[in-house]
């Protein structure tokens, strides 16, 4: 299925890659792990430049992409989404939480999850500058259990 990188002896630099196609599997939570698994390595394989050194180079915004499929952060004050964050949980016990989207510039693919998980007061999701949350300028609001998952498209934020 996947052929192996080949390397220039010069530079051990990466220049050939085929990772094939996600297979089709029936189960759709199955699938849609497997193609974030192989959308990862395919971002990670055919941009480092040389590994010899053993540091990675070439890495862009697939690199926020994979970080924020794995971090879990929890604040119960307010807090601007780092480019590793990939789920934001809040705690508004003891205050409502502003929690502010970075730009949707320039990360087109990168996906955030923001859950209130404690208390009564509000969540509010803020969106960068200008851009929009399915079109609309403003902020959205988060009550205790509720959750959204946005994603960038390279210049605004659309709820999934």
């Amino acid at each position: 299925m996947a052929d192996t990188p080949s390397t220039s002896a010069s530079n051990n630099a990466i220049t050939n890659l085929n990772l094939g196609n996600v297979p089709q599997v029936d189960d759709f939570q199955v699938y849609e792990a497997l193609l974030v698994v192989h959308t990862a390595i395919e971002a990670l394989a055919t941009r480092l430049e040389d590994i010899d050194t053993g540091i990675l180079v070439g890495l862009g915004d697939e690199n926020a992409y994979i970080a924020a499929q794995l971090s879990v952060k929890t604040t119960a004050v307010s807090y601007l989404i780092q480019e590793g964050d990939g789920t934001v949980l809040t705690n508004t016990l003891t205050s409502h939480i502003n929690i502010n989207l970075p730009s949707a510039n320039g990360i087109s693919g990168t996906e955030y999850t923001i859950k209130q998980v404690l208390g009564d007061l509000t969540t509010l999701v803020i969106p960068y500058g200008s851009d929009t949350i399915d079109g609309d300028i403003g902020t959205l609001v988060l009550y205790l259990d509720q959750s959204i998952t946005l994603k960038s498209d390279g210049a605004n934020w659309w709820i999934l």
